[in-house]
């Protein structure tokens, strides 16, 4: 629902537990999008995910979260 929304991440750090069965990426972020005037918006930031392996292979997510460089706009 956000006009010209484009984001990425970059890892800096992987880690996986000796076990296999989880493991953690920390890195930085950056998503952009127009504001209702068009204007483009840039957040940066930093990012830190913990992965946990699941029964069939797959990885999901089992927490996410973020902070962003800027202090947040009033």
């Amino acid at each position: 629902a956000l006009p010209g929304f484009a984001g990425g991440w970059q890892p800096t750090t992987v880690v996986a537990a000796r076990s296999g069965d989880l493991a953690y990426s920390i890195g930085t972020y950056e998503l952009s999008w127009n504001d209702p005037t068009g204007k483009r918006v840039t957040d940066r930031g930093k990012y830190a995910t913990i992965w946990r392996k699941q029964a069939d292979g797959t990885w999901k997510v089992a927490l996410d979260m973020f902070n962003a460089d800027a202090p947040a706009s009033q």
